[in-house]
């Protein structure tokens, strides 16, 4: 199973974490949610299954369990991402800081 990247964890978390806005990817348009349902698809993320309603077919998606992992190694790895930001702001702060002095 591949690690599972900031725009899908964000996708699968997208309830509860707001890091899916810092992707790059625009889930308002069905183009930008698609192409990132299909790789959760593809990575075995998720299942989608079709039910009548109708008159149409209407498309649900379920976590499988290894999406539920991604989820898992998603959340345990952000607060080193957290740091590493922290970090990187932090640097360039003290570098404004210097050259505007």
């Amino acid at each position: 199973m591949r690690p599972v990247g900031a725009a899908e964890g964000g996708l699968l978390r997208l309830p509860d974490h707001p890091e899916l806005a810092r992707s790059g990817y625009d889930l308002r348009s069905a183009s930008g949610a698609l192409e990132l349902v299909r790789r959760l698809e593809a990575a075995g993320s998720l299942t989608v299954y079709s039910v009548a309603h109708a008159g149409r077919l209407r498309k649900f998606y379920r976590l499988t369990p290894g999406g539920v992992e991604q989820i898992d190694q998603f959340l345990a790895g952000w607060p080193e991402i957290e740091r590493i930001y922290a970090m990187i702001k932090e640097s360039a702060e003290y570098d404004a800081r210097a050259v505007s002095e």
